[in-house]
């Protein structure tokens, strides 16, 4: 192989390696910007649902005590409440103490997302 040969092998050579490192740079430049881009929309999102979502302890407790911890659909008093949604966050029910009522687990298992039972539960403004 003479000298020019070899020469042109390897700029050929060259080449196709530097084309092969900058597809690399593009793809890595790519996934930390896909990256960062994933970590801002859950920035953001942990930042919405607790503006908009998340009732605080205060509102929970404020809420218990107003329904003298009972279930507001059965009434009955359980040793734990959870915080239910008469109106479910998945069909557009807000998070409101309007619409925020004590629950047992049974009855919330029970009413999962489906709206209140026929008799809605007495809703107090807190």
């Amino acid at each position: 192989m003479t000298t020019e040969e070899l020469a042109a092998l390897f700029t050929a050579w060259a080449d196709a390696h530097q084309a092969e490192h900058s597809a690399q740079d593009d793809l890595t430049t790519m996934q930390e910007y896909n990256q960062r881009q994933q970590k801002e929309e859950d920035e953001l999102e942990t930042a919405y649902y607790a503006a908009t979502v998340a009732a605080t302890a205060a509102q929970e407790k404020a809420i218990k005590v107003a329904y003298r911890a009972r279930c507001a659909y059965c009434g009955v008093k359980p040793k734990e409440l959870t915080i239910d949604h008469v109106v479910p966050l998945a069909r557009g029910g807000g998070h409101t103490s309007e619409n925020l009522v004590p629950a047992c687990w049974s009855c919330n298992l029970a009413k999962a997302t489906r709206e209140a039972p026929s008799i809605p539960p007495i809703r107090l403004l807190l």
